[in-house]
């Protein structure tokens, strides 16, 4: 349980690792529903997603540095940026 501190913005205590069953049901649904011809997008969206959930967990164990944690958003962001991911909000246009 993730107790109440002044670096926290919760006021009761919440459970920890909730993001793992996120991180879980995202693999899944994109492995299971994703396109398998987009392969480096998906292996990189993987990484990234990994890489972000690691983050998560590691900062739930120990806090990490402000820092440190934009350093590792950063670096997950950039490797979808170098692979070419992107989301469009029309089909078909880029």
């Amino acid at each position: 349980m993730d107790q109440p501190n002044a670096r926290k913005i919760h006021l009761k205590p919440i459970p920890l690792l909730g993001g793992l069953a996120i991180y879980a049901a995202f693999i899944a649904a994109l492995l299971l529903f994703g396109n398998r011809f987009g392969l480096t997008e998906l292996i990189s969206i993987l990484v990234g997603a990994s890489l972000m959930s690691f983050l998560g967990v590691w900062d739930d164990r120990r806090d990490l540095s402000p820092w440190l944690k934009l350093i590792g958003q950063f670096l997950a962001a950039s490797i979808l940026v170098v692979t070419g991911v992107h989301i469009g909000t029309f089909p078909g246009r880029r």
